[in-house]
C-alpha cells in the first residue's frame, strides 16, 4: 500500500530550481510514482512514512521553501483531471502510461 503526498514549492525558485527538484523526486528511492498537475506541485506515491519523507526532503531543500503533505485522498477536493483523481484515489496505483510528468 502506498501513502499520498503533495509537494508544494515556488516555481520561481532558483536554489535549488523547479528542474533540480523534479529530478530530485524523480529519482527518490522513496518515490514510487509521481504525477506533476501543475507548476509548483509534485503528487507523489511512496511506501515511506511522512517522518522519512520530510527529513529526506528537508537534506535536499531548506524547510523554508517547501510544504510537504501527506493526504488522505479521500478528504481532498479540487479541479483536477479525472485520470489524476483516479491515481489519487488508488491505495495501490496502476502503472503510469505514457511521461511520467
Amino acid at each position: 500500500m502506498y501513502n499520498t503526498y503533495i509537494v508544494s514549492f515556488s516555481p520561481f525558485m532558483t536554489d535549488p530550481t523547479p528542474r533540480r527538484i523534479l529530478e530530485y523526486v524523480k529519482s527518490h528511492s522513496y518515490t514510487y510514482q509521481y504525477l506533476v498537475p501543475f507548476a509548483g506541485t509534485i503528487l507523489i506515491k511512496s511506501s515511506s512514512q511522512l517522518g522519512e519523507m520530510i527529513g529526506s526532503y528537508s537534506a535536499f531543500m531548506s524547510p523554508n521553501d517547501f510544504l510537504l503533505v501527506q493526504v488522505n485522498p479521500v478528504f481532498v477536493s479540487g479541479l483536477l483531471q479525472p485520470q489524476y483523481w483516479e491515481w489519487l484515489n488508488s491505495t495501490n496505483p496502476p502503472a503510469l502510461t505514457g511521461p511520467k510528468s
